[in-house]
C-alpha cells in the first residue's frame, strides 16, 4: 500500500508545485496579451456568469462559437467579481489547468515505464516553454490537459478494447475535433485542410493546346478575374466580422 502510494504523493507534489510556480508569473500580469482573442473568452464568460445561460452570446446575439468550456469554468469568477480582480483570478485558474496536465502525462507514461519515469514525464511536461499560455486569458491552457486526457483515451481503448471503451475513445475524438474546429479563423489557417480544392483556372494539357493551334486560336495567357473594389470591400468585411463581434 505504501509503495503504491508514494507516486500519488509524487504527483501530487507536482501539480502543486507546478500550479505555485506559474501562478507567481501569472498573477503578475496586469494588461491584455492577445487583446482581441481573450476578450471573446472573457465577453462570453462574463454572459455566462451574469445570466447563468451556457450558450455562447455577445452584445446580445447570439454566435456560432462552440469553444464554450473554457468560458464556463471562468463564468463563476466573472459573474461574482469586478472585472479586475476576475482578470486575476483567471490567471491563478490557468496555472492550475495548465498543471494539471500533469496527472494524464503521469498516467500515460505508467502504462509504459516504471513510477518513476513516470514521475518525471509528469514533470516535464508542465516544464516546456509552452507553459508560457498560462499568462494569457484563452482555451490553451485547458486545451493542454484535454489534449492528453484524449490521448491517454485512446490509449487506453487501443489496449484494452471493450465496447465502453470505444465510447470513451469517440467522445475523446470528437472533443479534440471540436476544438480544432472552433478555433478562432487566424489560428485555424494553420490547419491542414482536408479537401484540397484545385483551381478551375489551370493550365491546358499539350493536347488542348495543339488543337488550339490546329483551330488558329492563339494560345491565350489564363489570368484570374480581378474583383472590383466593391465586392473586394465586401469580401474583407466578411472576413473581419468574426473579429468586430468581439471588439
Amino acid at each position: 500500500m505504501q509503495s503504491l502510494a508514494r507516486p500519488w504523493l509524487g504527483l501530487t507534489a507536482i501539480v502543486v508545485g507546478a500550479s505555485a510556480l506559474l501562478a507567481v508569473g501569472t498573477l503578475q500580469v496586469r494588461e491584455w496579451v492577445v487583446q482581441t482573442d481573450e476578450m471573446l473568452y472573457v465577453k462570453l464568460a462574463r454572459h455566462m456568469g451574469t445570466t447563468g445561460s451556457p450558450l455562447p452570446t455577445l452584445h446580445g446575439e447570439h454566435v456560432g462559437f462552440l469553444g464554450v468550456v473554457y468560458p464556463i469554468v471562468l463564468a463563476p469568477f466573472y459573474g461574482g467579481l469586478d472585472n479586475v480582480s476576475a482578470f486575476t483570478a483567471a490567471h491563478a485558474v490557468n496555472a492550475v489547468l495548465f498543471a494539471s496536465a500533469a496527472i494524464p502525462a503521469f498516467l500515460l507514461a505508467r502504462r509504459l515505464v516504471a513510477p518513476g519515469w513516470a514521475l518525471l514525464v509528469a514533470l516535464l511536461a508542465v516544464s516546456m516553454p509552452w507553459a508560457v499560455n498560462a499568462a494569457f486569458v484563452m482555451s490553451e491552457a485547458a486545451a493542454y490537459p484535454v489534449f492528453l486526457w484524449a490521448v491517454l483515451a485512446c490509449h487506453v481503448c487501443i489496449a484494452e478494447p471493450p465496447d465502453r471503451a470505444d465510447v470513451v475513445a469517440a467522445v475523446a475524438a470528437n472533443r479534440v475535433r471540436r476544438r480544432l474546429q472552433n478555433a478562432p479563423p487566424r489560428r485555424r489557417r494553420m490547419l491542414p485542410r482536408r479537401f484540397p480544392v484545385k483551381s478551375p483556372l489551370r493550365k491546358p494539357s499539350r493536347e488542348g493546346q495543339r488543337r488550339r493551334r490546329e483551330a488558329g486560336l492563339a494560345p491565350r495567357r489564363l489570368q484570374h478575374p480581378r474583383k472590383d473594389d466593391k465586392e473586394r470591400r465586401a469580401s474583407s468585411a466578411a472576413f473581419w466580422s468574426w473579429f468586430r463581434v468581439t471588439a
